[in-house]
């Protein structure tokens, strides 16, 4: 969750929607930059947006949500007890505070929600993209978040 204006690990785990051994490496690698307080690594808002235009991450991202549809088409989710969705949403022209407070509002809502779920954002010519699989009422939240954003 981000406290003053900065963003913990998991957090870009689970924008990107990449494992946190690949967000790790690419740490490492130095593709994405951030400071460590603690001994906990944390994020501004402009590391995240560095890290989530280059064309490595964006790539990796899209293939993860690609595989993350087929996985849904193919019904990896049949066994969940509660109705699943997978939806796409494709956002124009946000300005950097509006994309900022939506990941901080998908975010929050994804921290409080007690079901599986995947979220990842890509944005890349001037589009941000969504792709969120999970429990309907998950899904709707963040649908409303967005719209409220737009």
């Amino acid at each position: 969750m981000k406290s003053n204006n900065m963003y913990r690990l998991e957090d870009v785990v689970m924008m990107s929607g990449l494992s946190e051994r690949t967000v790790r490496r690419h740490l490492k690698e130095g593709l994405l930059s951030g400071s460590k307080l603690g001994g906990t690594w944390q994020f501004n808002e402009a590391d995240i947006k560095a890290y989530m235009e280059r064309k490595t991450t964006m790539g990796l991202i899209t293939q993860e949500a690609s595989e993350q549809v087929k996985m849904f088409l193919k019904g990896a989710m049949h066994s969940m007890k509660t109705m699943q969705v997978c939806t796409i949403i494709d956002m124009h022209d946000l300005s950097q505070a509006k994309l900022s407070t939506l990941r901080q509002q998908v975010l929050d809502i994804s921290n409080a929600n007690p079901t599986k779920f995947t979220m990842k954002f890509n944005t890349d010519k001037k589009i941000t993209r969504i792709t969120l699989t999970g429990d309907a009422d998950y899904v709707e939240k963040v649908l409303d978040a967005a719209k409220a954003v737009a």
